[in-house]
């Protein structure tokens, strides 16, 4: 007999049928297994390139500086860096598919895109070039970008980006600095790009902004500085992770951090971190044996 019941319904069967997902206890995150998503901005000859690869991992570089002969002498003996080169002619196909493979089947640890300051150049050159012949001239013949270019290249880079993030892969994007003078005459390092809006979209991708820049000091020792904390001329360098303010990481052979790049030693960072927690929660003593056991050095694990 219908007695007006939903057939099928009962409280005990939604119970049984839905999954209760728990939200996660901020005090729970490890430092050493959170996605890395950094944007290293810098000059050129700054170790942009090489630091974005200093993990001794599975790394696919995304070439669009050119800038891959300097990893190859760098380091001579690592068989896990991979990388395709890009120009005006493959950026819209090739590179574009690329990040769609990656997005859904990533087979590597870190992926860096070098850079965003060509990668935005080749971006505008490209749509000008499908558009060849419709588009306004000066009196010379150049054809010039519109905002229409603009606005696709903005976003080209927002979607590349977000699916990069998406990936299970760490990712680093390498910029060049502009610097810009204001009214009382401070001096702000901005990122380069072709167009006016992916300097203002980009950072908001990135927890770690660090900022690359040659130091001289008063014997004329010149040194690579990362700089990962807001300054007045670097007002956008930033981090999320318990890390110095100024990393050293000058290729010099008799510097003891010389072989290890920035990336490993911001683990180092993280593992002493990690274990000065443990001594103060657990009263442990952080011995050889306990930081095998309590550090895994992997970010996005």
């Amino acid at each position: 007999m219908d007695d007006g019941s939903l057939v099928g319904f009962s409280c005990s069967n939604l119970s049984n049928s839905i999954q209760i997902i728990m939200p996660q206890n901020v005090s729970e995150i490890d430092y050493n297994k959170f996605k890395f998503m950094g944007l290293f901005v810098g000059d050129n000859g700054t170790g942009k390139t090489c630091a974005a690869c200093s993990d001794d991992a599975d790394t696919y570089v995304f070439d669009i500086d050119n800038r891959i002969l300097p990893l190859r002498r760098f380091y001579k003996d690592r068989r896990n860096i991979y990388f395709d080169s890009y120009d005006v002619n493959t950026v819209l196909t090739d590179l574009d598919n690329m990040t769609n493979k990656l997005m859904k089947s990533c087979p590597y640890e870190w992926v860096v895109v070098d850079g965003i300051t060509s990668l935005t150049t080749a971006v505008v050159i490209a749509q000008l070039i499908t558009k060849h012949g419709k588009i306004k001239k000066t009196r010379g013949g150049v054809e010039i970008a519109s905002w229409d270019e603009f606005n696709g290249e903005a976003t080209y880079i927002a979607s590349m980006i977000s699916e990069l993030q998406a990936t299970k892969a760490n990712v680093i994007v390498t910029a060049h600095p502009v610097t810009k003078v204001i009214a009382d005459g401070t001096k702000l390092t901005e990122i380069t790009s072709f167009g006016i809006k992916t300097p203002s979209i980009l950072p908001g991708y990135f927890n770690e902004i660090y900022y690359f820049n040659n130091e001289v000091d008063i014997t004329q020792k010149r040194s690579i500085v990362v700089t990962t904390s807001p300054s007045s001329e670097n007002p956008k360098a930033k981090t999320a992770l318990p890390i110095p303010q100024k990393i050293d990481i000058t290729t010099n052979p008799e510097n003891p951090d010389y072989s290890r790049g920035l990336i490993p030693q911001i683990k180092e960072h993280l593992k002493k971190f990690k274990l000065n927690i443990d001594k103060n929660t657990q009263n442990i003593t952080p011995t050889v044996e306990n930081i095998e056991q309590k550090t895994t050095f992997r970010f996005g694990v």
